[in-house]
């Protein structure tokens, strides 16, 4: 997973807290030559590289080998300390300080070291620093597993309904096409984003780009491809605390997502954001608002725009991270369409924890909420149509080398609602594959 700059000062806080009983720090001063110990075995093919890189000034491209390396070896001291060193030298001071405040805080350094990060904790980069080089990560995964409803089927025979105005009712049989099937299946994901900064203006552009293909032979009418791109911008708008360089940030985003079912196309949105980013002691918050215009190919009548707020919060917890994300808003139809205007809410929570030597556990909840403002049919009881989503994930994932991670998923997820018709139950098993470049 890649590590935002808006999420390392959080992940700092969590990870490096073990780091210093552990072993000795290869620590690299970047315009004052090197003073180390010994560093420890897990260091030794790729901590060197990257000092090697940041002593001949080449900061950005160390910054991405330490970062894989902190994300592989989470407890591992000299990384967490060149990463530190790294970031103030790209010109990110208040991450930085994160770094530097949890080793101080919750170790014990040498007197040396702790001489050393006296240097940069002042708000200005170390002297001649090579000019920030473009950021970038990508990564490819391969999935195979089985899935208990892979056409997101119903699990109902028969369908009550009813007729305006009298006490009739008949009961419509559901074809078996449309009921649950379980299926074996495979998935590829792909992932890349990249960063780099636009002259000395202060501002970076940023892009992402997410390719999912999923393949199901039991239901291969509801196999699913989809993709998303997104560029933005951001920079600082003012800081509050010179004595830190505190700032808050703001991003502007622009993407479009598509997604396809069966081989039709089913959905293109497009999408605005706009946010602002800011630390809060230990934690990192963002919130804005977001516009969406939401298209659907083969049903046009679904078509609409979405407009809402949306907000996240990141925060070290012990040993572990946590995440919580937020959107809230609603979706007015172009058109007639059943159930009118849309209110919409959703919350997720992650949790993050490095275990062994180099696995990470993962463990994600998200609760959704839709409800009409109008009756969605007068065949299902004339009653607006309110629909409730709960996700729980549990992901393994140990660290290799070169790169390549392996992994372990299980998801189940349920949809229940007022109206029988939108209840539908999901549970998936995979295990996968994962390079890391």
């Amino acid at each position: 997973m890649r590590l935002p700059g808006f999420l390392i000062a959080v992940l700092a806080g969590g990870w490096i807290g073990q780091v210093f009983a552990q072993s000795p720090a290869q620590v690299t001063v970047p315009d004052k030559g090197q003073e180390s110990t010994a560093p420890s075995a897990r260091t030794v093919d790729q901590l060197p590289d990257a000092t090697a890189l940041m002593r001949e000034g080449r900061y950005a491209e160390a910054e991405i080998e330490l970062e894989r390396l902190v994300m592989a070896e989470p407890r591992n001291a000299g990384a967490w300390l060149d990463f530190g060193l790294c970031r103030y030298a790209l010109g990110h001071f208040e991450e930085s300080q994160a770094i530097f405040d949890a080793v101080e805080r919750e170790f014990s350094p040498s007197p040396a070291i702790r001489a050393l990060i006296a240097n940069y904790r002042r708000p200005k980069p170390p002297p001649s620093p090579q000019p920030q080089a473009r950021r970038w990560n990508a990564d490819v995964a391969l999935w195979a597993g089985r899935e208990t409803n892979a056409n997101a089927g119903l699990r109902l025979n028969s369908l009550t309904l009813t007729f305006p105005d009298t006490t009739a009712t008949t009961e419509l049989a559901i074809d078996p096409r449309y009921q649950a099937r379980a299926s074996s299946t495979w998935q590829v994901e792909a992932h890349a984003e990249g960063e780099t900064p636009l002259g000395d203006s202060g501002i970076n552009l940023l892009a992402i780009g997410e390719w999912r293909d999923r393949h199901t032979p039991a239901a291969a009418d509801f196999g699913t491809r989809q993709f998303q791109a997104f560029v933005g911008l951001r920079g600082a708008l003012w800081r509050s605390d010179e004595a830190t360089s505190a700032s808050t940030q703001l991003a502007l985003w622009a993407g479009r997502q598509n997604a396809s079912l069966g081989g039709q196309n089913l959905l293109d949105n497009n999408r605005l954001l706009a946010t602002l980013e800011r630390r809060v002691a230990a934690c990192q918050a963002r919130g804005g608002g977001e516009v969406e215009q939401r298209r659907y190919p083969i049903q046009p009548a679904l078509d609409g725009r979405y407009q809402g707020v949306l907000g996240s919060l990141g925060c070290p917890l012990g040993g572990s991270q946590i995440f919580l994300t937020m959107r809230y808003g609603s979706d007015r139809p172009d058109a007639f369409r059943a159930g009118g205007v849309q209110t919409r809410g959703e919350l997720a929570a992650t949790l993050q924890r490095p275990l062994f030597e180099a696995g990470r556990l993962e463990l994600s909840l998200n609760q959704s909420h839709q409800s009409d403002r109008e009756s969605y049919s007068v065949l299902l009881g004339d009653i607006p149509r309110r629909i409730d989503r709960h996700g729980l994930s549990l992901e393994y994932a140990q660290g290799m080398d070169a790169g390549w991670e392996w992994s372990v998923r299980g998801e189940t997820w349920m949809q229940t609602s007022n109206i029988e018709l939108f209840r539908i139950r999901s549970s998936t098993l995979l295990a996968g594959l994962r390079k890391r470049f």
